[in-house]
């Protein structure tokens, strides 16, 4: 045994959810950013006469809810009706790899000596074929259980590639496949063709968050001075558009990321103080508003 207190560092993976296995909509955003929309083609032709009538936005192009497809096999069906954040179930290979690797990470990391094992590489046979052991116990105790697999995505993913997978507005853990040409159009339609939301800078993140704090009254400044202090970052924000349904797929949410940039310290400030004002004229009152704008119109 070593002379120290060994860390505890052998556990259970966590194993990817059906969102981390089958949205792709950050590759095919990111693809379009970069090669424009005409590298976009609509595969709408392949699912005429497969998929049923409510699977048709109101553009014409799909907008498929998971549990509307067809031609998939039960465990399929399973991946593309649940709850996309639900835990995909490992196969037999993967725990079996991931024990080992953590065990043997174990040994070295609290320099735990092997060689009663026959060496490195006894040790590893001797849990690998003790975590095969716990996988058929463990398996068969769980038979009946309904549980994601790793196959059921795999011919999802196999069937329905072509489509872009994301979720829709107020429905974040409900699987939607949408035409390529359809979320490339509401993408760009919300970001770029929008000017009562965005307006179109030439400007750097870091210079965007500069001009910003230059317009705020210097009470504001001298009341957050975190906000505007340390290195000034020029990391693009990242964004990304929820279609909504109610609109019949017509239009979309648009969500920024500013993770990284240097608006986020400003955002982060003008919130606290907004709280804090908030708090201060308003006290206890309650205003019956149904919405922000008509609260703030109250407080005037």
């Amino acid at each position: 045994m070593p002379l120290h207190l060994p860390r505890v560092g052998v556990s259970e993976a966590r194993w990817p959810s059906i969102q981390e296995r089958v949205w792709n909509y950050k590759p095919f955003t990111k693809k379009l950013t970069r090669k424009g929309a005409s590298a976009v083609a609509c595969v709408c032709d392949r699912f005429r006469g497969v998929l049923p009538e409510a699977a048709w936005s109101a553009t014409g192009h799909v907008a498929v809810r998971g549990y509307l497809l067809t031609g998939l096999s039960k465990k399929a069906r399973e991946v593309a009706s649940a709850n996309s954040k639900e835990t995909i179930f490992p196969g037999k290979r993967s725990v079996v790899e991931h024990a080992t690797e953590a065990v043997l990470s174990f040994w070295e990391e609290n320099v735990i000596s092997s060689a009663p094992w026959g060496g490195v590489e006894g040790l590893s046979e001797r849990v690998s074929w003790r975590a095969n052991q716990e996988w058929d116990l463990h398996s068969s105790t769980i038979a009946n259980l309904h549980h994601i697999t790793e196959n059921g995505v795999r011919e999802l993913k196999r069937t329905y590639g072509d489509l872009v997978w994301h979720c829709e507005d107020h429905q974040y853990t409900r699987l939607v496949g949408y035409c390529p040409k359809l979320y490339a159009s509401l993408f760009i339609d919300t970001f770029f063709n929008a000017p009562d939301v965005f307006r179109v800078e030439r400007v750097s993140p870091g210079g965007a968050a500069r001009q910003v704090g230059a317009v705020l009254p210097r009470g504001v400044r001298s009341a957050v001075p975190w906000a505007f202090r340390g290195r000034t970052f020029d990391k693009l924000a990242s964004c990304r558009c929820i279609p909504k349904s109610k609109k019949g797929f017509t239009t979309a949410r648009c969500i920024i990321d500013f993770t990284g940039h240097p608006l986020k310290r400003l955002h982060q400030a003008i919130g606290r103080i907004l709280k804090d004002v908030g708090i201060e004229v308003a006290g206890e009152r309650s205003f019956n508003a149904a919405t922000t704008v008509d609260a703030i119109g109250r407080l005037r």
